[in-house]
């Protein structure tokens, strides 16, 4: 039995697919893909100074929520819900990253670029120190969701994109006769 040749779109889905069940088994581990993260992290403080002193420790975070989101909205406001839906998978991986960075705040393991913990300072100041883990345990379950989400979205739309050129062909087809 021979299979039809996959398509460059399909291929990249279920690229992107297995990377993400990838990413959901191995959610503790540092992953390349973090390493972008970790860029995004570290331009959002000097980039929210303008701020104050606790937004711009928050920016780090926002814009590793920011960056994502906005290419995604670019997408989907451009009709290339594709391309959308592969985006999604780096918000969720994001939100997996910044759980994991709440998470810990108290017991602080993890290795720093430098300076202080942004998350020891933030719960420290806000008077949730002792909701650290929780919230962080919490972000992560949002960001796994989301990269299940991403793993449906983007197949959903390869499905419907082809199904669109199919129903084109088959109306072309029909009006040539």
């Amino acid at each position: 039995m021979r299979f039809p040749p996959l398509s460059e779109k399909t291929f990249a889905t279920l690229l992107a697919m297995l990377y993400g069940m990838f990413y959901l088994a191995t959610w503790q581990q540092w992953h390349f893909i973090d390493f972008v993260t970790l860029i995004m992290h570290e331009a959002g403080h000097p980039l929210f100074l303008v701020f104050g002193e606790t937004i711009s420790i928050l920016g780090g975070t926002l814009m590793q929520f920011l960056v994502p989101i906005v290419l995604v909205m670019y997408f989907v406001r451009s009709e290339q819900l594709w391309s959308a839906a592969i985006i999604t998978y780096w918000l969720g991986f994001s939100f997996i990253n910044s759980g994991i960075y709440i998470a810990d705040a108290q017991v602080q393991l993890l290795p720093l670029i430098g300076g202080e913990h942004d998350w020891t300072l933030l719960c420290s100041q806000w008077g949730i120190w002792g909701a650290c883990p929780a919230i962080g345990h919490l972000v992560v379950s949002v960001g796994q969701g989301v990269v299940l989400f991403a793993c449906f979205w983007s197949w959903y739309t390869l499905w419907q994109e082809d199904r669109d050129v199919k129903l084109r062909v088959f109306s072309s087809a029909e009006h040539n006769s």
